[in-house]
């Protein structure tokens, strides 16, 4: 038992010694980090309720509750509540969106009799979305390039 608590804390150690030597700074920060932007997880409110009324519980996992593209609206409602507040050096809210890089091609999977699986990259998943089309444009607008 002892070599079992004794193996879990050096892993924690081990875990927390390796971001020791990261960036560090004395200022207090926020961070907004979002990931999976661009992924198709639940295409609408009317598919969630059908799923529900079949009685498969997605009211019981957050990602298929809240999760769904941003739309153009989405993005710009976003962007004009992040430019409406400052901190004390006057600087705007940023997110980093992280977004997916491609979504199951739903249509070519299907046509393929499910044998196989087809992807298409993000952005040409949003433009065959209503009200998705000039959402990559939007993302954009409001983003800062990476100062990575």
């Amino acid at each position: 038992m002892l070599m079992q608590y004794l193996k879990y804390y050096k892993n924690i150690i081990s875990l927390n010694y390796s971001n020791c030597f990261g960036w560090k700074t004395k200022r207090k920060l926020i961070v907004f980090e979002s990931d999976d932007w661009g992924a198709v997880r639940m295409p609408s409110k009317y598919v969630y309720d059908n799923l529900l009324d079949k009685g498969i519980p997605l009211d019981k996992d957050p990602f298929s509750k809240f999760d769904s593209l941003a739309s153009s609206d989405d993005l710009t409602a976003l962007f004009e509540v992040l430019s409406s507040v400052k901190d004390s050096h006057g600087n705007h809210p940023i997110i980093t969106a992280n977004t997916l890089m491609a979504n199951p091609d739903f249509n070519k999977i299907k046509k393929d009799n499910f044998n196989n699986y087809y992807f298409e990259i993000f952005t040409d998943t949003l433009k065959s979305k209503l009200n998705h089309a000039n959402s990559f444009k939007v993302m954009r607008q409001g983003s800062v390039p990476c100062m990575c």
